[in-house]
């Protein structure tokens, strides 16, 4: 199994990037947001992997982080739930937002993924009830308050018309762990300075 690549970044499409490592390039799907966190093509870049084996094809799906693909093999373990709506999932959420509204029992909020109605949802969070311990104490602690907060810059940027992809990118080195306020006016900066 790979469990992790390392090398150069060879390129980039929608939902995939090219990683050469000695000589050989290994084509990893990811979300949208973690793509545009990578940087552009050239760079050495580090990602964690989790291989899928068929009968037909293998496949690789990266990740940013343990959480993030910890989420995604336990996602695929729901019937109905194939590779494509976890990461469709994992674009929306990061693993300890997907955590509380699983706690939560939030059918909406899970239902607002695309292709994702009320019965899958219903199924996601029956069946992953208590698997995901992404959010701290779970009982409004440190790893809760940061997921709201960072609930709130993005809503505010995505109020402001920015898409994800942008958000991402203005949020790179940003210490997300300040009052929303201060966060929100160093994004802008960074976009800012990206759209000069």
């Amino acid at each position: 199994m790979i469990g992790s690549l390392s090398g150069e970044l060879a390129a980039i499409t929608d939902d995939a990037v090219l990683i050469e490592v000695g000589g050989v390039g290994y084509r990893v799907t990811m979300g949208q947001v973690p793509i545009a966190a990578l940087g552009g093509v050239g760079q050495t870049v580090r990602i964690l992997t989790h291989m899928q084996v068929r009968e037909n094809e293998v496949a690789l799906y990266g990740f940013h982080d343990a959480d993030a693909r910890d989420a995604f093999v336990a996602l695929l373990d729901v019937s109905g739930v194939g590779p494509r709506m976890a990461l469709a999932i994992l674009s929306l959420y990061d693993a300890a937002q997907l955590a509380r509204i699983i706690s939560a029992d939030d059918v909406a909020a899970l239902a607002q993924v695309s292709g994702i109605g009320k019965k899958t949802a219903q199924r996601i969070i029956i069946d992953l009830k208590g698997k995901l311990g992404f959010v701290g104490d779970g009982e409004g602690g440190a790893g809760v308050a940061t997921v709201l907060g960072d609930d709130d810059v993005h809503a505010a940027l995505a109020a402001m018309g920015f898409t994800t992809v942008e958000i991402a990118a203005a949020l790179k080195g940003v210490d997300t762990d300040g009052e929303t306020t201060t966060v929100i006016a160093a994004a802008l900066r960074n976009l800012g300075g990206a759209r000069s």
